[in-house]
């Protein structure tokens, strides 16, 4: 997703806007400066065999295409995180606030990349309150949600997660519990 917001080539092949990304949630990506992860002792460590040689994993990179451009990210990392990570996190931090973009970037103690996603279901999670948080800054309600949000379905009330209120939608009524936009 990151590569998706910051690299706009994607979405135009698409013929899609990048303003259609309200916002990116990254969690303990440590992926953002893809030339980090490469060692010249060890062929093939770890993506060589994916992205090729050290040009390549640039062009892969998210950092690379950090203009100003970027839509609001939230970046999130564990302190227990794989080595790296929390250097490649700051710096994609530090590259997108330098460019004029929103960022966020919080460290949680005690977690690495595993312990952030399976926590931040319990109520009073810090990765949790961030990430709520976060959408109702830059996403608002369901019905501030642009043209692919999913329609409510009138009289289906779902909790406001973490907010204790409740509100109609927003499951459609579908077999398959997805819908299209037209």
């Amino acid at each position: 997703m990151s590569l998706l917001a910051t690299d706009h080539s994607y979405l135009a092949a698409q013929g899609l806007s990048p303003d259609l990304i309200k916002g990116v949630i990254a969690v303990s990506t440590g992926l953002f400066d893809m030339t980090g992860f490469t060692s010249p002792a060890i062929p093939g460590y770890p993506f060589t065999d994916i992205f090729g040689d050290v040009e390549q994993m640039w062009n892969a990179s998210p950092l690379k295409y950090v203009d100003g451009t970027q839509p609001p990210f939230l970046i999130m990392y564990g302190s227990n995180d794989n080595p790296g990570f929390a250097e490649d996190n700051t710096a994609f931090y530090h590259a997108l606030v330098a460019a004029g973009s929103e960022a966020e970037l919080h460290m949680i103690p005690g977690r690495n990349h595993q312990m952030i996603i399976g926590n931040a279901a319990q109520p009073g999670d810090p990765a949790r309150e961030y990430i709520l948080q976060f959408i109702r800054d830059h996403i608002g309600t369901a019905s501030d949600a642009g043209p692919f949000a999913v329609p409510a379905v009138a009289g289906f009330e779902m909790p406001n997660v973490g907010t204790g209120r409740h509100e109609t939608g927003p499951f459609p009524p579908s077999a398959s519990g997805v819908t299209t936009p037209d």
